[in-house]
């Protein structure tokens, strides 16, 4: 199931003005507001396939990964930039690129729950925050029920 952020469910319901203003100010870029150009657009890579529009979401999102690994780490939108490329990827046809993108979002996202101590923080980090949800949800439905197989160090709890 596709869930859409605020901003891209408004967009693809007709109201893209509710989108674009911010992510026309966030793309300008400049003055330290790149790590926020991540999440803009892979926002509307997002709203791009909503609106089935797969050509013009995988260009979005392939800027979107490209900025994320100009910048290294972002505080906010590396899972949705990750999952929304997959998705393109796959809209697009590229079936074998989209499965090594969301193998890799997969890991990337483990690892992050790994460096979560708290067993109920790190549940919720996987399972309440949509894309991370997401994330392991078409792992599952495209690499096996297995593609979520490893534990972390020490509890023995899958990351379901």
């Amino acid at each position: 199931m596709l869930m859409l952020c605020p901003a891209a469910a408004a967009a693809s319901a007709g109201r893209p003005g509710e989108l674009y203003a911010p992510w026309a100010r966030a793309r300008a870029g400049g003055g330290g507001r790149e790590p926020f150009q991540v999440v803009a657009l892979a926002t509307r890579a997002e709203v791009m396939l909503a609106r089935g529009r797969p050509s013009e979401a995988l260009a979005e999102a392939r800027e979107a990964m490209a900025l994320l690994a100009s910048l290294g780490k972002v505080e906010e939108g590396e899972e949705l930039a990750r999952l929304v490329y997959a998705r393109a990827l796959e809209a697009t046809g590229d079936h074998p690129a989209a499965r090594a993108a969301v193998a890799d979002a997969r890991d990337r996202l483990l690892a992050t729950a790994a460096r979560i101590d708290d067993l109920r923080r790190r549940d919720g980090f996987l399972r309440n925050v949509s894309e991370n949800a997401q994330t392991l949800e078409l792992a599952r439905a495209w690499l096996g029920a297995s593609a979520i197989a490893p534990t972390f160090a020490g509890d023995g709890r899958l990351p379901a």
